[in-house]
């Protein structure tokens, strides 16, 4: 019987194969596991940027897109007007430089404008987008740009306030480290730098020739930026951008920051401290109505146990006259069926004595020989009692896939239908076996509706 069980597990497989739908697709996705960013800031009051991050794909991608704001809504109040100028974009991978398009490269086709980039000035910020190709993976891509006019000249002071991660990203990112480099000659004391956005940020001071700003996660649509204040006088006379500011109002800003930062970590503490003190009463006041309700029903509402029917104390209930595709339909809730219930229904033919299983004298093949299985019509049972699903299953073994006469042993020959035959027609019958299944469904569905299920 090993031998028959796995030739139904197989003729399971190949009506799987020719009647069920595939499975939907996996949506895919990517990681950006790394940010490194090097800055260096120039006398002329410029900045040189280096972005660095590193991708990891979880599918097929072909572009990538970034925007930087000329003037991000969070340096309000800054006393500066003028917006950030950016120029000498690059754009490079881990083995290749990126060649500069235009906009035009959108209409080109993918094969063409691969490894490729193009910039877009618009009203309040760059758009900056490449091509590439990658199957999954990691991958890393490292944007060069200069912020020609980065330097801000308050009234007695220089300040650098930009957005290293703007609050476009769709996407969250992870392991940000940022390198800023100051010019040379200044005094350590006359470094000042903060930084915004995810209170887990840290900024520090190394030497007075750097700045390192870092992040261990950000989430997306949120912005890290930085704050640097530095002597006027390592920059030239019309470094950067004028403003209007002095550095007492810059420390007070900052302060207000601070300030504002804690009473907001402050509250949400408190309000974490209410609801976790709250669930832990909700949890308490269920445990005690539990309690309650479990002693008092086992006191006054619990039923004594019913005398016994029977010798055994169990009952017996007949089993259901339903078909196996019509339990399959009612256990899924669902009209469509597996192949399980036509395999089903044939064993259920069997069992009501239709057909009989009969296996071949002697095991048959060159290299690995094995039994053969057939089935046997009988003439004990009429047609006229079938079921409909029964009658469709009946008449597709005896009318489609028919009988053929099989040798015996010892020279006599016997009408019967191989199973074996029943596999290759529903291979070479593809349509034909999955219309059997449309068939089973219907029936089904209309006798369990004319059931009352």
């Amino acid at each position: 019987m090993k031998q028959l069980a796995r030739f139904f597990v197989g003729f399971l497989a190949v009506l799987g194969m020719l009647g069920l739908s595939a499975q939907p697709a996996v949506a895919k996705s990517y990681d950006i596991d790394a940010v490194d960013i090097t800055a260096t800031i120039l006398p002329t009051g410029a900045m040189s940027v280096e972005e660095t991050r590193r991708y990891d794909f979880d599918g097929s991608f072909s572009f990538a897109y970034q925007t930087i704001k000329k003037q991000p809504d969070s340096t309000s109040g800054t006393g500066r007007t003028a917006p950030y100028t950016l120029s000498n974009f690059r754009l490079c991978d881990e083995t290749t430089c990126y060649q500069q398009n235009t906009e035009a490269a959108e209409n080109e086709a993918p094969s063409d404008r691969v490894n490729s980039f193009y910039v877009k000035d618009e009203a309040d910020q760059y758009y900056i987008k490449w091509f590439y190709e990658s199957n999954g993976g990691s991958k890393a891509f490292t944007l060069k740009y200069t912020v020609d006019n980065a330097v801000t000249l308050q009234r007695d002071v220089a300040e650098l306030y930009w957005q290293w991660v703007g609050d476009e990203w769709e996407e969250p990112q992870s392991n940000i480290r940022v390198d800023l480099r100051l010019p040379q000659n200044i005094p350590g004391d006359d470094i000042q730098a903060w930084a915004h956005g995810p209170t887990s940020g840290v900024v520090s001071i190394p030497s007075a020739e750097d700045v390192t700003f870092q992040l261990a996660r950000l989430p997306s649509e949120t912005f890290f930026e930085g704050r640097v204040v530095l002597p006027k006088t390592v920059f030239n006379e019309n470094a950067g951008a004028p403003g209007s500011l002095t550095k007492a109002q810059i420390q007070q800003q900052e302060n207000q920051y601070i300030q504002d930062t804690i009473a907001k970590v402050q509250q949400q503490q408190k309000i974490a401290i209410f609801f976790g003190g709250a669930n832990i009463a909700f949890v308490i006041a269920t445990l005690v109505f539990f309690v309650k309700s479990f002693l008092d029903f086992w006191r006054n509402h619990k039923e004594k146990p019913l005398p016994k029917i029977n010798q055994s104390g169990t009952l017996w209930e007949p089993p259901s006259e339903l078909s196996p595709a019509q339990v399959e339909q009612l256990l899924s809730a669902r009209k469509s069926l597996t192949p399980k219930s036509f395999t089903a229904t044939i064993l259920n033919l069997v069992h009501r004595r239709y057909f009989k299983f009969v296996r071949s004298d002697k095991k048959e093949g060159l290299l690995f020989p094995d039994w053969k299985y057939f089935l046997v019509e009988l003439d004990e049972q009429p047609v006229g009692k079938l079921t409909g699903v029964e009658l469709n299953v009946h008449r597709f073994l005896t009318e489609e896939v028919g009988e053929e006469e099989v040798p015996r042993s010892d020279g006599s020959t016997f009408e019967a239908i191989p199973l074996d035959s029943v596999v290759k027609y529903c291979k070479s019958h593809p349509a034909a076996a999955q219309l059997i299944l449309k068939n089973l469904e219907e029936t089904a569905l209309r006798a369990n509706l004319s059931g009352g299920y």
